[in-house]
């Protein structure tokens, strides 16, 4: 009766409060720049997973390198830029869904070994103090792009198929975020970190050890 539609009309009034949250509202429930406290220089060590592989790259006597590859150097402009890459990561948008928001953007652990698995980053201190944490992973494709912010981009010129937005996963506080931070140097395979211009043996007998080092993780 009339007591029933009152009922309903405040569960309609109650559903369209709820979801005409202002902008500054759903900016403000993102964490903004998780990780710009993180102290770089602090950084030891680095670890990088896929599903199907692990990079380790260590600090050791202030020279990066790959244990897995009998200490060879790393590339530093490739840590470096990851590492500030990292620091200044802030989310653009915030994500609902929980756990299957995991698996639909390809955010499971990457130790899951699944097609759904993300791509793990993680950074810790020369005492093996956990620094930062994040999983990147499917791309934002124009699917998941509003039809008003594909209009803007048309207007501006810009072509959003082939930007880098991804999904990505903040461990330390559980949320999905879509982050703008390409993130291409971050890698879970050593070939792809390998110094191949450092100075010291003579260029034929480097250009061995790296054949060497490449044919191992081929």
């Amino acid at each position: 009766g009339a007591v029933s539609a009152r009922h309903q009309a405040l569960a309609v009034i109650a559903a369209i409060a709820l979801s005409s949250k202002s902008a500054s509202e759903v900016k403000a429930s993102l964490p903004d720049k998780p990780f710009a406290k993180v102290q770089i220089n602090d950084s030891g060590s680095i670890v990088v997973r896929d599903a199907k592989n692990l990079a380790l790259i260590e600090k050791k006597d202030d020279v990066w390198c790959l244990p897995a590859r009998g200490g060879y150097p790393a590339d530093f402009s490739k840590v470096s830029s990851l590492l500030t890459e990292l620091a200044d990561i802030k989310p653009a948008q915030s994500i609902p869904g929980g756990a299957s928001a995991l698996e639909r953007f390809k955010l499971l652990p990457a130790e899951d070994a699944k097609p759904e698995s993300g791509l793990d980053i993680q950074v810790k201190t020369k005492d093996a103090k956990p620094l930062l944490s994040i999983r990147k992973g499917k791309q934002y494709s124009q699917k998941e792009r509003s039809e008003q912010e594909l209009q803007m981009a048309a207007m501006m010129g810009r072509d959003l198929s082939s930007s880098g937005p991804s999904f990505a996963f903040l461990p330390d506080s559980k949320s999905v975020v879509v982050i703008t931070s390409p993130l291409a140097q971050a890698s879970a395979k050593c070939s792809d970190w390998l110094n191949k211009e450092f100075p010291g043996p003579s260029a034929e007998l480097k250009s061995f050890a790296l054949f060497i080092l490449l044919a191992q993780e081929a």
